[in-house]
């Protein structure tokens, strides 16, 4: 008698057994409290409006339901197409002729996956505890009684359905956008999990902002905890890469970009034209003339300037073209029509220009040496 009577008496009973049990108890009408009738009359009144406005998703949800979870929302699809209702003789038929593209359902179950393996693996200590307050660290005796908690809790998550219905609750939430637990008392494993299935429950808040909820859970968390309201996250989410603030990356690429355009001018032909000081020593031996070959090397400056150019700008327009076109359903609002950086241009050209004339001017300076002393050298 002493083991029942410490059994809560809904250990036993499922979610749906539960509410299918009558909402007042049975035997003789107790006296009511006057004011109750203005609390029933209000409780109502929130009930219909939470399952009015339920309502309106039903649909939405069954279409969900019946292209990505048929079979866990069976009665969803049910409402919304003429797939069989469950616990009816029709149940073991195909529910799921719908679907003709299972890249849809793999996708939710990678999500799943990844939710599960990245938040709440049960193959690693996936969270810890640890005192509200940061100004003063735990003693020796505080942080013991907090690893003794972390490892009960962890060998009660495991012994119990503990990660079964994370699972469950991990495909619901990328599909609907909500998935709630409810954990009860076990007399066996001391809880007992379930995951209600969408349009099972009935969820609201007060009215309060989500910006001042979050300022109250900071408050409570302490400074180092990070809390972002909802509104904040969606202003984000539907600005994407235009909420970002791109310029120190920007200016670090165009750094990297003018050195590129020095190296790949000036240096690479520096760096030619020292190969070929056997060819310009035996040049002048054969008679040619310092300005003959100081004209030889301004071609090569000039064209391959102008061979560098116009290529550049060809490929940088297409470039821009393409990342355009990639980025029309990315960016809020697209962009209408390329943005041409001309100072950014000018500035670039000006180095590609300083490091040409530099490198003709090394290259006709090493010419002007002597033929024997530069062969010799070599």
């Amino acid at each position: 008698m002493a083991a029942e009577a410490a059994v809560v008496a809904y250990e036993h009973a499922g979610p749906s057994l539960l509410a299918s049990q009558p909402p007042v108890a049975k035997g003789p009408p107790a006296k009511l409290d006057p004011t109750w009738q203005m609390y029933q009359s209000h409780l109502n009144a929130r009930l219909t409006g939470l399952n009015n406005w339920r309502l309106s998703w039903l649909y939405h949800w069954g279409l969900i339901a019946q292209y990505l979870l048929p079979r866990r929302n069976l009665w969803l699809t049910e409402a919304a197409t003429t797939q069989p209702t469950p616990n009816t003789m029709t149940r073991g038929r195909a529910i799921n002729q719908s679907i003709v593209d299972g890249t849809a359902v793999q996708a939710l179950h990678i999500c799943a996956s990844g939710l599960m393996s990245g938040l709440t693996s049960p193959t690693r200590p996936w969270f810890k505890l640890k005192q509200r307050s940061t100004n003063k660290p735990p003693d020796r005796d505080a942080q013991l009684w907090f690893d003794d908690c972390e490892e009960r809790m962890r060998a009660v998550m495991a012994d119990s359905n503990f990660y079964d219905s994370i699972a469950q609750q991990d495909e619901d939430l990328p599909a609907y956008g909500t998935g709630p637990m409810l954990i009860y008392e076990d007399d066996t494993d001391v809880i007992r999990c379930y995951v209600p299935a969408v349009g099972e429950y009935l969820v609201s808040t007060d009215g309060t902002a989500p910006p001042v909820v979050a300022s109250r859970l900071r408050a409570a968390l302490g400074p180092t905890a990070a809390v972002t309201d909802i509104l904040t996250a969606r202003r984000v989410i539907a600005s994407t890469l235009t909420a970002v603030d791109l310029s120190g990356l920007t200016r670090v690429e165009l750094a990297f970009a003018l050195a590129l355009a020095v190296s790949a001018t000036g240096l690479l032909l520096t760096l030619g034209f020292a190969e070929r000081r056997r060819t310009f020593a035996l040049a002048r031996v054969l008679g040619a003339r310092p300005r003959q070959l100081g004209g030889f090397v301004w071609a090569e400056v000039v064209i391959t300037g102008l061979i560098g150019a116009i290529f550049g700008a060809v490929i940088g327009w297409l470039l821009s073209q393409m990342l355009v076109k990639i980025l029309t359903g990315v960016f809020d609002p697209p962009p209408a029509h390329l943005s041409v950086p001309w100072a950014y241009l000018g500035v670039v050209a000006v180095l590609a220009i300083v490091g040409l004339a530099a490198a003709g001017g090394t290259a006709i300076r090493a010419a002007r040496r002597p033929p024997l002393t530069v062969l010799r050298d070599l």
